[in-house]
């Protein structure tokens, strides 16, 4: 008496589930209206709600389809519809060979992902969604905080990876030294001005870099110093470089009788 040949209104919401109900009880024509309806309305828009039907309903046809469609577009998901993914999908949608993502874009979607899921995001997770072949590098706004998610998730889990290469935590402190102007400078000459106008102009409100455990702290000062050290080496040779050009075509102006301006 619940079922009636009349008219259904399907939706993404409950479409799977109605065919679900309808294979139970060997409704065909209610199956062949839901797979119709699942068909015409699956979208990257959908899949999201059709991937979290499917995993209630053991569709795995119907998942798979979900986590294809969304590892190919995950730059043009809504970030707030990823957040709501259960950690599992999230998993299988980084796991899918069907991915296709840049690097750095990559790791503002974790690190979104992270900071909405907070606890539910283990070490092990967090490890496999961005491991080096997905993510080989980290965006400069994602680099810091991220930092500090893996070192949580670290210790958390009761491990040390400082000396392990090519884990997140290198790879973000890379980003930050590489981007030291930006993520460690601007913040600290931001704090340290007396000119409230100033400092909000460099856009800092606090030093993320001083949330993390001491010894982080000063690798990534000393490795920053290091990168300015180089980086005003390769100045003072560019100037001395041009400084010796004036002069070598003062010289030549003069012996040709002519004034170099």
């Amino acid at each position: 008496y619940i079922y009636t040949e009349k008219m259904i209104k399907f939706s993404a919401k409950n479409a799977t589930a109605l065919r679900h109900l309808a294979h139970y009880f060997g409704m065909r024509p209610l199956w062949k209206q839901a797979s119709a309806f699942i068909r015409g309305d699956f979208s990257l828009d959908t899949a999201a709600t059709y991937l979290s039907e499917a995993i209630v309903y053991h569709d795995e046809k119907l998942e798979n389809a979900s986590i294809a469609i969304l590892a190919e577009n995950i730059e043009e998901i809504n970030r707030r519809t990823l957040t709501k993914l259960s950690p599992s999908s999230f998993e299988r949608i980084f796991a899918s060979p069907r991915l296709k993502c840049r690097s750095r874009k990559l790791s503002d979607i974790v690190l979104k992902y992270c900071q909405t899921q907070g606890g539910s995001v283990d070490m092990s997770l967090l490890m496999k969604c961005t491991r080096s072949e997905v993510m080989p590098s980290v965006s400069r706004k994602a680099a810091l905080p991220l930092l500090k998610v893996a070192v949580a998730g670290e210790q958390k889990a009761g491990v040390d990876m400082s000396n392990t290469h090519n884990v997140l935590r290198a790879r973000c402190v890379e980003t930050c030294v590489e981007e030291w102007k930006e993520t460690l400078a601007k913040p600290l000459m931001a704090l340290e001005c007396r000119d409230k106008n100033i400092s909000r102009i460099l856009g800092a409100s606090s030093l993320e870099h001083r949330d993390l455990p001491l010894a982080i702290q000063v690798e990534l000062l000393e490795k920053a110093l290091c990168a300015a050290k180089v980086e005003l080496d390769d100045v003072k040779a560019e100037l001395l470089f041009r400084e010796e050009q004036v002069e070598e075509f003062t010289k030549q102006g003069k012996s040709t009788g002519k004034s170099f301006e």
